[in-house]
Protein backbone atom coordinates (compact mmCIF):
# COMPACT_ATOMS: atom_id res chain seq x y z
CA UNK A 1 0.00 0.00 0.00
CA UNK A 2 2.89 2.40 0.89
CA UNK A 3 4.31 1.92 -2.43
CA UNK A 4 1.22 2.80 -4.58
CA UNK A 5 0.54 5.77 -1.93
CA UNK A 6 3.97 7.17 -3.03
CA UNK A 7 3.67 6.57 -6.64
CA UNK A 8 0.16 8.43 -6.25
CA UNK A 9 2.35 11.55 -4.65
CA UNK A 10 5.09 11.39 -7.42
CA UNK A 11 2.51 10.83 -9.98
CA UNK A 12 0.47 14.27 -8.59
CA UNK A 13 3.84 16.21 -8.63
CA UNK A 14 4.20 15.75 -11.94
CA UNK A 15 1.23 16.41 -12.84
CA UNK A 16 1.50 19.80 -10.96
CA UNK A 17 5.03 20.31 -12.79
CA UNK A 18 2.80 19.48 -16.31
CA UNK A 19 -0.19 21.83 -15.90
CA UNK A 20 1.72 24.80 -13.92
CA UNK A 21 3.87 26.41 -16.86
CA UNK A 22 0.41 26.20 -18.77
CA UNK A 23 -1.46 29.18 -16.82
CA UNK A 24 -4.49 26.60 -16.72
CA UNK A 25 -5.66 27.48 -13.27
CA UNK A 26 -9.23 25.21 -13.61
CA UNK A 27 -6.41 22.08 -14.08
CA UNK A 28 -4.04 23.61 -11.84
CA UNK A 29 -6.51 23.59 -8.68
CA UNK A 30 -7.67 20.34 -9.42
CA UNK A 31 -3.92 19.13 -9.59
CA UNK A 32 -2.85 20.67 -6.37
CA UNK A 33 -5.91 18.82 -4.47
CA UNK A 34 -4.88 16.01 -5.96
CA UNK A 35 -1.39 16.01 -4.96
CA UNK A 36 -2.73 17.10 -1.40
CA UNK A 37 -4.95 14.09 -1.07
CA UNK A 38 -2.03 11.95 -1.94
CA UNK A 39 0.06 13.78 0.67
CA UNK A 40 -2.36 13.31 3.32
CA UNK A 41 -2.47 9.42 2.36
CA UNK A 42 1.20 9.26 2.52
CA UNK A 43 1.07 10.45 5.88
CA UNK A 44 3.07 14.21 4.88
CA UNK A 45 0.37 16.57 6.83
CA UNK A 46 2.31 19.64 6.73
CA UNK A 47 2.71 19.43 3.17
CA UNK A 48 -0.67 18.17 2.69
CA UNK A 49 -2.06 21.15 4.40
CA UNK A 50 -0.03 23.87 2.51
CA UNK A 51 -0.71 22.15 -1.07
CA UNK A 52 -4.53 22.02 -0.12
CA UNK A 53 -4.57 25.82 1.10
CA UNK A 54 -2.28 26.37 -2.07
CA UNK A 55 -5.17 24.10 -4.14
CA UNK A 56 -8.05 26.32 -2.27
CA UNK A 57 -6.63 29.66 -3.35
CA UNK A 58 -6.55 28.48 -6.91
CA UNK A 59 -9.48 27.53 -6.94
CA UNK A 60 -11.02 30.70 -5.99
CA UNK A 61 -8.71 32.07 -8.53
CA UNK A 62 -10.51 30.42 -11.47
CA UNK A 63 -13.88 30.80 -10.24
CA UNK A 64 -14.82 27.90 -8.69
CA UNK A 65 -15.68 28.63 -4.97
CA UNK A 66 -18.00 25.48 -4.75
CA UNK A 67 -14.66 23.37 -4.67
CA UNK A 68 -12.73 25.52 -1.86
CA UNK A 69 -14.77 23.42 0.68
CA UNK A 70 -13.20 20.78 -1.08
CA UNK A 71 -9.48 22.02 -0.46
CA UNK A 72 -10.26 23.04 2.88
CA UNK A 73 -11.41 19.81 4.09
CA UNK A 74 -8.27 18.06 3.18
CA UNK A 75 -6.08 20.47 5.12
CA UNK A 76 -8.38 20.26 7.95
CA UNK A 77 -8.31 16.03 8.12
CA UNK A 78 -4.49 16.63 7.53
CA UNK A 79 -4.48 19.10 10.74
CA UNK A 80 -6.47 16.70 12.57
CA UNK A 81 -3.91 13.94 12.30
CA UNK A 82 -1.49 16.44 13.31
CA UNK A 83 -3.14 17.68 16.43
CA UNK A 84 -1.82 16.79 19.41
CA UNK A 85 -3.30 18.49 22.20
CA UNK A 86 -6.85 18.83 23.08
CA UNK A 87 -6.72 22.94 23.19
CA UNK A 88 -5.56 22.59 18.83
CA UNK A 89 -7.99 19.95 18.68
CA UNK A 90 -10.65 21.96 19.73
CA UNK A 91 -9.87 24.91 17.20
CA UNK A 92 -9.78 22.31 14.33
CA UNK A 93 -13.35 21.19 15.72
CA UNK A 94 -14.70 24.38 15.59
CA UNK A 95 -13.65 24.67 11.55
CA UNK A 96 -14.93 20.89 11.03
CA UNK A 97 -18.72 22.11 11.93
CA UNK A 98 -18.70 25.01 9.63
CA UNK A 99 -16.60 23.34 6.88
CA UNK A 100 -19.13 20.59 7.17
CA UNK A 101 -22.51 22.55 6.64
CA UNK A 102 -20.68 23.98 3.70
CA UNK A 103 -19.62 21.00 1.88
CA UNK A 104 -23.50 19.45 2.48
CA UNK A 105 -24.96 23.06 1.23
CA UNK A 106 -22.42 22.63 -1.75
CA UNK A 107 -23.60 19.10 -2.12
CA UNK A 108 -20.68 16.84 -0.80
CA UNK A 109 -22.51 15.11 1.48
CA UNK A 110 -20.13 12.20 0.94
CA UNK A 111 -16.92 14.17 1.46
CA UNK A 112 -18.90 16.04 4.69
CA UNK A 113 -19.55 12.89 5.90
CA UNK A 114 -15.95 11.43 5.31
CA UNK A 115 -14.67 14.76 7.62
CA UNK A 116 -17.07 14.08 10.29
CA UNK A 117 -15.72 10.85 10.83
CA UNK A 118 -12.32 12.05 10.80
CA UNK A 119 -13.39 14.11 13.38
CA UNK A 120 -15.36 11.79 15.70
CA UNK A 121 -11.95 9.88 15.46
CA UNK A 122 -9.51 12.52 16.20
CA UNK A 123 -12.04 13.82 19.22
CA UNK A 124 -11.93 10.28 20.91
CA UNK A 125 -7.99 10.35 20.41
CA UNK A 126 -7.57 13.97 22.10
CA UNK A 127 -10.35 13.36 24.77
CA UNK A 128 -13.23 15.74 23.13
CA UNK A 129 -15.55 13.29 22.24
CA UNK A 130 -18.19 15.71 23.89
CA UNK A 131 -17.33 18.15 21.38
CA UNK A 132 -18.67 15.91 18.30
CA UNK A 133 -21.68 14.33 19.78
CA UNK A 134 -24.03 16.39 16.88
CA UNK A 135 -21.75 14.95 14.54
CA UNK A 136 -22.46 10.93 15.99
CA UNK A 137 -25.67 11.80 16.33
CA UNK A 138 -26.35 13.45 12.94
CA UNK A 139 -24.57 10.29 10.77
CA UNK A 140 -26.33 7.37 13.07
CA UNK A 141 -29.21 8.99 10.89
CA UNK A 142 -27.59 8.14 7.18
CA UNK A 143 -27.38 4.31 8.71
CA UNK A 144 -30.41 3.91 7.09
CA UNK A 145 -29.50 5.82 3.83
CA UNK A 146 -29.34 4.38 0.15
CA UNK A 147 -26.17 5.80 -0.40
CA UNK A 148 -22.93 3.31 0.53
CA UNK A 149 -20.57 5.55 2.07
CA UNK A 150 -22.72 8.03 3.77
CA UNK A 151 -24.51 4.59 4.98
CA UNK A 152 -21.12 2.91 6.15
CA UNK A 153 -20.12 6.41 8.48
CA UNK A 154 -23.74 6.34 9.70
CA UNK A 155 -23.07 2.50 11.00
CA UNK A 156 -19.85 3.58 12.09
CA UNK A 157 -21.59 6.03 14.21
CA UNK A 158 -24.11 4.10 15.41
CA UNK A 159 -21.15 2.08 17.06
CA UNK A 160 -19.51 4.97 18.23
CA UNK A 161 -23.16 5.91 20.05
CA UNK A 162 -23.49 2.71 21.49
CA UNK A 163 -19.65 2.56 22.81
CA UNK A 164 -20.23 5.81 24.12
CA UNK A 165 -23.01 4.36 26.27
CA UNK A 166 -20.84 1.71 27.37
CA UNK A 167 -22.80 -1.06 25.03
CA UNK A 168 -19.51 -2.57 23.53
CA UNK A 169 -21.48 -5.54 22.49
CA UNK A 170 -24.05 -3.49 20.65
CA UNK A 171 -21.43 -1.93 19.34
CA UNK A 172 -19.38 -4.66 17.38
CA UNK A 173 -22.79 -5.94 16.62
CA UNK A 174 -23.58 -1.97 14.55
CA UNK A 175 -19.33 -2.55 13.11
CA UNK A 176 -20.66 -5.49 11.83
CA UNK A 177 -23.97 -4.78 10.34
CA UNK A 178 -22.01 -1.88 8.38
CA UNK A 179 -19.18 -4.12 7.15
CA UNK A 180 -22.15 -6.21 5.97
Amino acid sequence: HQGIVADAVEAARQAVRLIEPTGNQVILGDAYLMLARALLASGDQRHAVTTADRAAKTMLASDRSRMVAQARSVAVEAELAGAVDSERGEVILDEVSALVGELRSDGWHQRAAALQIVAIKAARRLGLKALVDADVEYLRLGAFGSDRDVLLAGWYAEGIARANLGDMRSAVEACREGLG
